[in-house]
């Protein structure tokens, strides 16, 4: 008579994770037959049963066929040494596959690069994106003047990796900036507070087309005063917006060490 407690396998299947369709086919194949069948023939696990389904999902993690999990489990002699050979066999196998999805993996990041870089965003997508915050007029004059720097090859690498999402996540960067600065100085922050180096700070670290230090963004903060365009940009979110940054510019690059008297682009 049996004694010993059994489940489903309904019961045994919510418990592995495992379809019904699975535990009835590996009871077909020989790999996991359940001890007992009930009046019914329902079949009925024992924690024996569960014991081997356990296994069987041990070696198929580790990518074991169905077929030689069943030899390894029914082998009659119990010898760890099968077991042994099985197993580095499969860890040949796995590591051959490793060596072949790396490659695949490389190819794939070499392709991607390729588009990154070809499916640059044209200028008119680029202009509806960033709306008034685009100013091309801008980078060609900057182009004339800086095109033979290393700031500007990093400038023009960035700017061609990147897609519509990174455009429109730009626009919404710079409109953030602009109307914190715009708020702080309505408030009255006097430069060299400590909020007001903090907000230099966003603004240095907003200009990441390419590194800029503290020198050079002192030498570009006084750009926005001495050229037209720049302070009109600028005071285009409050009056007097453009002396106001790059007096807190100037002011934090002061506290870090920077000459004012002799700013350097560096």
């Amino acid at each position: 008579m049996q004694e010993e407690e059994t489940y489903t396998i309904g019961d045994v299947a919510a418990q592995f994770g495992l379809t019904v369709r699975t535990l009835r086919y590996w009871d077909q194949i020989g790999l996991v037959v359940p001890s007992y069948r009930d009046w019914q023939d329902f079949r009925q696990y024992t924690e024996s049963d569960m014991q081997r389904i356990h296994d069987v999902l041990t070696y198929r993690a580790v990518g074991l066929k169905l077929q030689a999990i069943r030899e390894l489990l029914d082998d009659p002699s119990g010898d760890n040494a099968d077991v042994v050979t099985q197993l580095r066999t499969q860890r040949r196998l796995l590591l051959q596959q490793q060596d072949h999805i790396s490659g695949m993996l490389n190819a794939l990041d070499t392709l991607l690069e390729e588009a990154m870089s070809t499916h640059e965003v044209p200028e008119a997508r680029r202009k509806e994106i960033m709306g008034e915050f685009y100013r091309p007029e801008l980078e060609a004059e900057a182009e004339e003047k800086y095109g033979h720097t290393e700031e500007w090859a990093q400038a023009m690498e960035k700017q061609k990796s990147m897609s519509e999402a990174d455009w429109a996540a730009m626009r919404e960067k710079t409109s953030h900036v602009q109307e914190t600065l715009a708020d702080a100085m309505r408030r009255g922050v006097k430069p060299g507070s400590a909020e007001a180096n903090e907000l230099a700070e966003m603004a240095r670290e907003s200009l990441d087309w390419f590194p800029v230090t503290h020198s050079k963004h002192v030498i570009l903060a006084r750009n926005y005063v001495a050229d037209p365009r720049f302070k009109q940009y600028y005071d285009g979110f409050a009056d007097g917006l453009a002396v106001w940054l790059r007096d807190i510019i100037e002011a934090n690059a002061q506290a870090h060490g920077v000459d004012l008297e002799n700013v350097r682009w560096q």
